[in-house]
């Protein structure tokens, strides 16, 4: 269990650096997610229930500060860590950019899964969505960046607890010397030049930039339109007069007394098509007319905005029983 509490340790770091960024990244709005990196290195490289172990304390950890239901961290990152646990034999994980990818993927399934639950916490909106989209982009980028070095930080930590453990069975004083080098061991180098290594580069600055430009656009030029329709869709204000009493004279005869009064308002861009409608048929009546002297065009068109208004208003004075002409 030693691995397991020293690999927990490291998320433990990964837990407190990632609060400490999306505490500075809070005002571009933007909140990153790592579950990734708790799934996949322990499900690769350790044994399964040391791993197991170290998967759903890391969970844990991430449900005690998260507004979600308390273990639900710890369930997917289970759950994530035994798929790929199962399928790990079949994989070159010994190789960083294997692991790289085993990260991306279950980062991006973890996010989708937690969005979901999160979203019964949050107003939902128009703006919802791609702010979702806008996190996890940038999450898998930062993701690319850091894992390289978490996971040399892991097998670190990891080599240093095999070699205790090794120096108190032999009793020596001298340093342990490190495994030997092999494909999928524990500790790997490379020489030379890789173009694999070249492509991967290419293809994370390729993202970052496009990242960097979807955000610029987002929180520079749409921005204020963004907030905006997020205020509209959380705040409503209601403004409720209370009633004025009745004025009597002195005679108890009522001098003034309440009245209900209506309001009716017409959205005039939704009732353009009608007034298309009336103006081509008013147009049409006065053409059958035959007179000379027809009215212009905008006094045609004043007509026929009257007469649509008139329409609805009529509908509104059969309800209340009163008589309004516009």
């Amino acid at each position: 269990m030693r691995g397991a509490v020293a690999l927990f340790l490291t998320l433990y770091l990964l837990r407190a650096l990632t609060a400490e960024a999306n505490s500075a990244l809070s005002g571009a709005h933007v909140w990153l997610f790592a579950g990734g990196l708790y799934v996949a290195y322990s499900a690769l490289m350790l044994p399964f229930r040391q791993g197991l172990a170290a998967t759903i304390l890391g969970g844990l950890l991430c449900d005690s500060v998260a507004p979600v239901a308390f273990g639900l961290h710890a369930a997917l990152f289970a759950a994530a860590h035994v798929v790929v646990f199962s399928v790990r034999e079949r994989l070159q994980r010994g190789e960083t950019l294997v692991r790289v990818t085993v990260a991306l993927l279950a980062n991006v399934a973890l996010f989708l899964v937690l969005s979901l639950a999160r979203a019964r916490h949050v107003p939902a909106g128009a703006t919802a969505w791609p702010r979702m989209l806008s996190d996890l982009v940038w999450s898998q980028a930062v993701l690319a960046l850091v894992a390289p070095w978490f996971f040399a930080l892991q097998l670190r930590s990891n080599w240093q607890v095999r070699s205790r453990r090794a120096w108190h069975r032999v009793r020596s004083k001298n340093d342990m010397a490190p495994p030997p080098e092999r494909s999928g061991s524990l500790v790997e180098s490379k020489t030379g030049f890789d173009p694999r290594i070249v492509v991967f580069h290419g293809i994370v600055a390729v993202l970052l930039l496009v990242l960097a430009c979807g955000l610029a656009y987002q929180q520079l030029i749409k921005g204020a339109l963004s907030h905006e329709q997020e205020r509209q869709q959380n705040w409503r204000r209601v403004v409720t007069p209370g009633p004025r009493g009745n004025i009597y004279d002195r005679n108890g005869r009522t001098l003034v007394e309440n009245r209900h009064r209506f309001a009716v308002v017409l959205n005039l861009d939704e009732l353009r098509p009608e007034f298309r409608n009336e103006f081509n048929r008013v147009r049409a009546n006065f053409r059958v007319t035959g007179d000379r002297d027809l009215p212009t065009s905008d006094e045609m068109e004043q007509i026929a905005h009257a007469s649509v208004v008139q329409k609805y208003l009529d509908q509104v004075n059969a309800i209340l029983g009163r008589i309004g002409k516009v």
